[in-house]
């Protein structure tokens, strides 16, 4: 009896985690008259210039299938006094630029958040903390997550038009004939 409850309960928690929607953001863009090998050595360099180390971020790097994969970071600082800094720390994420000629399209997702010791995991859509453990730190919990999302929503809309300007930029390779 104890086995089949608790099939149903992780079956009920994977659906409930399952039916959340991860916070993403995606466009395609257009670029007229620019080759997928032209549009993926852009976003190579962009890789390098919006990043420390380039090396260090990209994950995946493949020029036949026109697919570059990184993690990133941005820190997390809580604003407000409240729980010691307990949630200090990064927001990881995943970002990705996929080229065809003609145009290419960018997701950055997966934004994961860790804290000094308390974590509120992976960054959904939800207005509300979906995974709340106390009643009593509910509305707590709710402040930090929407602060999360206000912070990474802030951080992601200043690095889509780096993206858009790196790729819009041609190389100087792509103009000369050597």
């Amino acid at each position: 009896m104890k086995r089949k409850f608790l099939v149903l309960l992780v079956g009920m928690f994977t659906c409930i985690i399952n039916s959340q929607e991860v916070l993403t953001f995606s466009d395609v863009v257009e670029v007229e008259n620019v080759l997928s090998t032209n549009l993926y050595n852009r976003a190579k360099l962009w890789f390098a210039s919006a990043y420390k180390s380039s090396n260090d971020v990209l994950q995946v790097e493949n020029k036949e299938e026109g697919m570059l994969i990184g993690k990133g970071s941005i820190s997390y600082e809580q604003p407000f006094l409240s729980g010691m800094n307990t949630t200090v720390g990064n927001v990881n994420y995943l970002i990705k630029i996929f080229v065809k000629d003609g145009r290419y399209k960018y997701e950055i997702t997966n934004f994961i958040h860790h804290g000094a010791s308390e974590s509120f995991g992976l960054i959904t859509t939800d207005d509300n903390y979906p995974r709340n453990t106390k009643k009593s730190a509910l509305k707590w919990e709710n402040r930090v997550w929407n602060d999360i999302k206000n912070q990474v929503d802030l951080e992601v809309r200043s690095l889509i038009p780096s993206i858009k300007e790196g790729m819009r930029e041609s190389i100087a390779s792509e103009n000369e004939n050597w």
